[in-house]
């Protein structure tokens, strides 16, 4: 506290929930069942970014009839980070009585909180699946994002 100034802040670093690579072709050949785990081979080294967040060329389609052997909840969403700051001053009007200045900002960095990557193969190119559908790419941002927010505030205390 300087001069009857009060600071406060809130950093949050969370790291991006998992989530599994679906085949809308399903091959497993089971009832009921519309989308299955692929089969995973080597990937290739990219930089994860909205239009390609993981080597959509590692997945195949599973042989008829069996399981893929991709893992469930592999993969990962962006991290979410956000930083919230606020600042305070009391001013003394009477004894008994005070107003307060309280200005708030939430996520001051203006920091995007990206949603989950397309994860369905919707298409295949000579057993390979592309982009189609989305599938790799990240279109939108989090139900849970809040763009920069900033507020003044007088409050009366007596």
């Amino acid at each position: 506290m300087i001069k009857g100034w009060q600071v406060n802040g809130i950093y949050a670093f969370g790291t991006g929930q998992p989530f599994s690579i679906l085949d809308g072709g399903c091959a497993q050949n089971s009832f009921g069942v519309t989308a299955c785990r692929p089969n995973v081979v080597a990937a290739s080294s990219i930089t994860a970014n909205n239009d390609q967040w993981f080597d959509v060329t590692q997945f195949r389609r599973q042989t008829l009839g069996t399981a893929g052997n991709l893992g469930r909840n592999t993969f990962t969403m962006p991290n979410n980070v956000r930083l919230d700051v606020s600042l305070f001053k009391d001013f003394r009007i009477t004894e008994k009585t005070k107003l307060q200045f309280r200005a708030e900002g939430f996520n001051i960095t203006n920091t995007p909180l990206f949603g989950i990557p397309g994860q369905t193969i919707g298409a295949l190119v000579g057993g390979v699946p592309t982009n189609a559908g989305n599938f790799g790419r990240i279109t939108s941002t989090n139900a849970f994002y809040t763009p920069r927010d900033i507020q003044l505030a007088l409050k009366l205390i007596f």
